[in-house]
């Protein structure tokens, strides 16, 4: 390095610190039809217009959760389209099915969303994908028929259906056996 560069060297992002954002799979909720994405295991609504940023639930300096256990905490997002179809088929299922709590779903690929996340900031590569400190939805895939209305919510593109996902009909026949 050379000598005139060191006296910055201390503004140096940290290692995992990524500038230009990687991309991701990610499944998102669709609660009761409305235009918004909500994070699966929480109730975090992702906002429109504007990146989602990692809550840590124990303290601001993410390292270890309260308890001594590594802390979670990070949005994530699979690296591989078939790891997040995987999870797709299960959430269309457990809506079909009811198993989600509420009544049957009809019409799950309406309630569930499949698209590509921007990730930055602080990621981590985790053993199914990433876990990162900020993101934002950067493809939905036309998947249901309110794929347009969510893409065009968030200002991202709609991309077609990833080859190989069956069509709405195909879906339902699968979780319906």
């Amino acid at each position: 390095m050379p000598d005139w560069i060191k006296q910055y060297e201390h503004l140096s992002p940290d290692p995992d610190t990524i500038v230009v954002p990687i991309e991701g799979f990610r499944i998102w909720y669709n609660p009761d039809g409305t235009c918004e994405l909500q994070s699966l295991n929480s109730a975090t609504i992702w906002p429109k217009g504007k990146c989602l940023e990692a809550q840590c639930p124990w303290h601001s300096e993410c390292g270890e959760a309260g308890d001594g256990r590594p802390c979670a905490a990070g949005i994530y997002a699979y690296r591989t389209m078939d790891e997040a179809a995987e999870l797709y088929y299960c959430c269309l299922d457990e809506m079909a099915s009811g198993d989600h709590g509420d009544a049957p779903d009809l019409y799950p690929q309406s309630r569930v969303a499949l698209g590509r996340v921007y990730l930055w900031g602080r990621v981590l590569e985790c053993k199914n994908g990433f876990r990162a400190e900020y993101a934002y939805p950067s493809a939905i895939y036309d998947t249901a028929p309110n794929s347009s209305a969510l893409a065009g919510g968030y200002g991202v593109r709609l991309a077609p259906k990833p080859p190989g996902l069956g069509s709405y009909y195909s879906i339902l026949r699968r979780i319906s056996r």
